[in-house]
């Protein structure tokens, strides 16, 4: 989390996100409820808990926490974050980009433990993304989504396929998920312009 890629700083909450965030967290801790009245005597969030609602924040920018997963996007790329059980190491994990073909209209995302079982996670791109040569050109991590390790997530990086000249803002990461309302998102400029255009 300390560690992000350069320029990722254009994505970091502003300063009213974060005393909004710090409000939520004030409220959730005291009584499990945000509408529950904190007492004057209330400690203020514990600095792993603010972390943590923090990145939450971070991986969720632009996008949303869905069943198993949470996904965020730039113009250009989208980072899906799939939730691995706890202890999980990188050197364990098989990470398959399958192409669009007859049996499948969609590119499909598959994550696997080595040794086979079922897939940790499996599922349709609802957006077209570029595919690359070989399985070692997806990049991506593992890393602590918990303060205390009790679970992990695989972070992968995908560049979005689009027309020259034309930016895609998904609406979902997976086929099948609930859509978001684009035109709200926080990084996407002349959102008003954009929906005008639409109504036209």
């Amino acid at each position: 989390w300390d560690e992000r890629e350069e320029g990722a700083h254009e994505d970091e909450l502003d300063d009213e996100e974060r005393q909004q965030l710090r409000k939520v967290l004030a409220k959730t801790e005291v009584g499990g409820s945000s509408s529950a009245k904190a007492p004057a005597t209330a400690a203020a969030p514990s600095t792993a808990a603010v972390r943590h609602a923090e990145l939450h924040a971070w991986l969720t920018r632009n996008g949303a926490q869905r069943d198993g997963y949470l996904w965020r996007q730039t113009d250009a790329e989208a980072e899906v974050s799939v939730v691995l059980p706890a202890g999980t190491k990188a050197r364990q994990l098989v990470i398959e980009l399958l192409p669009a073909d007859a049996d499948n209209a969609k590119q499909r995302l598959i994550v696997r433990l080595q040794g086979g079982g079922a897939p940790v996670f499996a599922r349709a791109l609802a957006y077209s993304v570029e595919e690359p040569e070989t399985a070692e050109d997806l990049t991506w991590e593992v890393c602590d989504f918990e303060s205390e390790g009790a679970e992990r997530l695989l972070r992968l990086t995908l560049r979005k396929k689009a027309l020259p000249g034309v930016v895609v803002w998904w609406s979902r990461a997976m086929e099948g998920e609930e859509e978001l309302n684009t035109l709200t998102l926080p990084d996407r400029k002349r959102a008003k312009s954009a929906g005008e255009q639409q109504t036209v």
